[in-house]
């Protein structure tokens, strides 16, 4: 049986969960890896990896989708490059993920729609909008704060990081105009470009629900510090990446945070984020 030809959108923490669950499988040959960001183009696990125009002139079979956040986009530009919309795969690994925390949304949401209408959502560490678009189509008639440098890594919090691959700008490749595009109501949304927490100072209103997706150590503990005096009880504060190797410092920011304030947390099956409760 001839292998089929794989490479792999995406260097980071899913892309090498998906590719150390295939890595042996007979059916596939994984050849490369391809990845937006300039930082990660190199090697991974002996393989090269290449920005995605590498593919215009690649043999492959397929590519698979190695994401947690924003497979549509990647999908819509590989499309955009030339790649035949059946060669490009989501892996089941990354469905179930992505899927997950949407549903967990969709749930809480439900579950919230008769609490004070001027309580807001929010989310710091927005790239390219992937989950601000679920956050805003579930909370349709609720104010949404988006936080973000749209610049990528600040350099004063990446100082605070110990792993040598995570470095300024990375995830940059964003705009406000984008993330605006994409949402279904765009009217509802607040848009705080700039260095957070300092961007949300100001901020007043409470929340019934926040997401936060910042990566590094420095604002995800000064971002919970932040939000939890603002947060309404029962409110949730939904962290990503607590479970995901490659940026560890989440986590510990969490747990530190976590026996500081005494809050509750709870996983939310997707395998990657945690959930604080008020």
């Amino acid at each position: 049986m001839q292998k089929r030809r794989v490479i792999i959108f995406g260097a980071g923490g899913s892309g090498r969960k998906v590719f150390q669950a295939h890595a042996k499988d007979l059916r596939y040959e994984i050849v490369s890896f391809v990845d937006n960001s300039e930082q990660a183009w190199g090697e991974l696990f002996g393989l090269p990896v290449f920005s995605p125009e590498h593919l215009t002139a690649a043999e492959f079979d397929e590519v698979w989708v190695a994401v947690s956040v924003g497979t549509s986009m990647v999908c819509s530009q590989l499309e955009s490059i030339g790649v035949a919309p059946e060669k490009i795969v989501i892996p089941t690994e990354i469905a179930v993920v992505v899927q997950s925390r949407i549903l967990f949304l969709k749930r809480l949401a439900v579950q919230m729609q008769d609490w004070d209408p001027a309580l807001c959502v929010a989310e710091a560490g927005v790239f390219q909008g992937e989950f601000a678009v679920q956050i805003n189509r579930c909370f349709p008639a609720r104010k949404l704060y988006l936080f973000d440098t749209f610049e990528g890594f600040a350099g004063q919090d990446v100082a605070y990081e110990k792993e040598k691959r995570i470095q300024a700008g990375m995830f940059r490749e964003t705009s406000e105009e984008l993330v605006l595009g994409r949402l279904p109501h765009p009217e509802q949304a607040v848009i705080r470009k700039g260095w957070f927490p300092q961007t949300a100072q100001d901020v007043e209103e409470h929340f019934c629900f926040v997401n936060m997706d910042l990566d590094l150590y420095k604002p995800t503990l000064e971002g919970l510090r932040l939000f939890w005096p603002r947060m309404v009880p029962n409110g949730v504060i939904l962290v990503h990446d607590y479970f995901n190797d490659r940026f560890p410092n989440v986590k510990q920011a969490v747990d530190e945070f976590a026996a500081e304030a005494q809050a509750k947390t709870l996983p939310i099956g997707d395998g990657i984020s945690i959930a604080l409760i008020r």
